[in-house]
């Protein structure tokens, strides 16, 4: 159950496979290992250790339309500072 409602949704998750390297905006590039568990599933990339939601450009204008990233976090499980950079 949300407890944001999002002003600009819905946001679909894009295509991609497991392995696959792609750009993340923040990252560079990263390898796809998995999903998040939010209730929008969401890609997760792994750039040596470090493994957190990969940053599209749709993920990237949704955090900016969005209230400060606070809604869209809670949506792909995932923290503010995750998908805003901060």
């Amino acid at each position: 159950m949300l407890r944001h409602r999002l002003h600009f949704g819905p946001y679909a998750t894009p295509r991609f496979r497991i392995g696959q390297p792609v750009e993340d905006l923040r990252r560079g590039t990263v390898r796809i290992v998995g999903m998040s568990d939010g209730p929008i599933a969401w890609p997760v990339g792994q750039q040596e250790r470090a493994k957190s939601l990969v940053l599209y450009r749709g993920l990237s204008r949704a955090v900016r339309r969005e209230s400060a990233g606070v809604a869209t976090a809670s949506t792909y499980s995932g923290r503010p500072s995750a998908v805003t950079g901060g």
